[in-house]
């Protein structure tokens, strides 16, 4: 896979996402439970706001890579 196609399939993902937040911040307010529907918009604001899409860095991982380094530091303490 290039760049092009894996930057494709990120921003992808990424819409995806927003759909589904915005999705759940319109279900929390409608069942009239709008500090958790703000506290879900203030946590994707920067995805949300025009003035910050582009700004905001959206960073991947793979699961694998976070279990060992949380493998690796706790066996260090």
């Amino acid at each position: 896979m290039n760049n092009d196609e894996q930057s494709e399939r990120i921003s992808a993902m990424r819409d995806d996402m927003c759909d589904a937040t915005m999705d759940r911040i319109i279900d929390l307010v409608n069942e009239k439970k709008y500090a958790d529907a703000q506290a879900v918009y203030e946590e994707f604001y920067h995805w949300f706001d025009p003035e910050h899409i582009n700004k905001e860095l959206t960073i991947f991982t793979r699961i694998d890579d976070i279990k060992r380094l949380y493998e690796s530091t706790a066996e260090e303490s």
